[in-house]
């Protein structure tokens, strides 16, 4: 029989919430209103804003409590930057491991891709990106750098709405991950390495983009 799916504790509720762009930046989370909103009490409320902050989602602070924290642009461009480098290092160790099981999944992923791209979904694609890159993080079997990206790519949710909207970036994203997926598929590491360097190198430029946009009074901020 199959084991019944564990519900969503306070800590899932308030992280969805939080990405989601429901619970907003600077604004603040209090204990007793928060724990009659989902039914549950201070002390579990207390742990799940713990462990957001822990995440880099919420700050706590003396006297003021807890609030939804708001990752500044210029940090904003330091975890492009990291993952940039992370990343293409990562790969390396993909087109090393990746199994013909692994090789079919990645090229389904891009199918699926391939799909939202033609479909004119640039969000989709974002999305169907995500999905490829965390089963390269997978295959690579490099747990510090698989947890770090996590951690990173969580605090950067907004930022990412707002750059996979920029004009031509689900191009971008579609060409380089299909090259990587390919160069993994012919276990060449060098190829896929350089595949999701581009891919980063452009990530930075519609992240830049979207800032300026944004700063202009343009619609670059979409989250």
């Amino acid at each position: 029989m199959a084991a019944n799916k564990q519900a969503p504790d306070e800590y899932d509720i308030l992280r969805e919430r939080i990405l989601r762009g429901e619970l907003h930046p600077r604004q603040r989370l209090v204990e007793t209103e928060l724990a009659e909103n989902l039914s549950s009490n201070r002390a579990r409320i207390r742990r799940a804003l713990a462990r957001l902050e822990h995440d880099g989602l919420v700050a706590i602070e003396p006297y003021r409590g807890a609030y939804v924290r708001m990752v500044s642009e210029a940090e904003a461009v330091e975890i492009f930057e990291t993952r940039g480098v992370l990343e293409p290092y990562l790969v390396r160790r993909t087109a090393a491991r990746a199994t013909s099981a692994d090789k079919t999944r990645l090229q389904a992923l891009v199918k699926e891709m391939q799909d939202a791209f033609d479909q004119g979904n640039p969000m989709v694609v974002g999305r169907s990106s995500r999905k490829i890159r965390e089963e390269m993080w997978r295959i690579a079997g490099q747990q510090t750098i698989t947890n770090l990206l996590a951690m990173l790519n969580t605090k950067l949710i907004r930022f990412w709405y707002r750059s996979v909207m920029v004009s031509d970036r689900a191009t971008s994203i579609r060409s380089e991950l299909t090259a990587a997926v390919d160069a993994i598929c012919a276990g060449s590491a060098e190829e896929a390495s350089a595949a999701m360097k581009r891919y980063h190198d452009d990530a930075m430029a519609a992240l830049r983009q979207a800032m300026q946009l944004r700063a202009g009074g343009g619609d670059g901020d979409v989250a």
